[in-house]
């Protein structure tokens, strides 16, 4: 019998057409914003000097948008305005575990439009310290042009390096089956 595995969701191959620097307030690469569109009671930023490993991200954030981090002390809320209600788009999370060192430390989980995209995300036993997740998501822009995403607290505060959106969708993979290997017992 075969189990199924899931395959990664790929990264869209489109440029996007807004990129935001959620750690940055000031000073963010080419081609990016600064951290807007948040709601959130109390912020606080944080940054490394560490380089951030990229894996085998295609198109990878720069190294100072993976570096610089945004730490709600409570649920974040981004509310990303002034799109085309009911029209499709790509959106690429940039995550990196900066400050644990052990899994279940910092778990979060986040929702889209009010669909849950990730349960109990825990970076560090997904990717280890200072090294990137990016995972994309399809979503829908709502009635009113908006896409909201909410990063909500399950253990310790949750983060995000940068948002990055794009108009269209990706392909969504189906999760291939793998053979399993099956111990065969030789009878005496």
């Amino acid at each position: 019998t075969a189990t199924p595995t899931p395959t990664p969701t790929p990264t869209p191959s489109a440029t996007p057409f807004l990129r935001i620097a959620t750690g940055l307030t000031t000073g963010a690469p080419s081609g990016w914003s600064n951290n807007e569109f948040e709601s959130v009671a109390n912020t606080f930023y944080s940054s490394t000097t560490t380089a951030i490993n990229n894996g085998s991200t295609v198109n990878p954030p720069p190294q100072a948008v993976s570096q610089a981090q945004f730490d709600g002390s409570a649920n974040i809320t981004y509310t990303i305005p002034g799109l085309v209600g009911g029209n499709p788009y790509a959106v690429r999370l940039d995550f990196d575990e900066q400050y644990f060192t052990t899994n279940g430390s910092r778990v979060f989980s986040v929702a889209i439009n009010g669909t849950s995209v990730l349960t109990n995300l825990d970076l560090h036993a997904i990717v280890g310290s200072n090294a990137l997740y990016a995972p994309s998501f399809n979503t829908v822009a709502d009635g009113s042009g908006n896409i909201t995403i909410v990063f909500s607290v399950v253990t310790n505060d949750p983060v995000i390096n940068g948002i990055e959106l794009t108009v269209g969708t990706i392909a969504t993979p189906t999760p291939t089956p793998t053979p399993r290997s099956e111990e065969r017992r030789v009878g005496k």
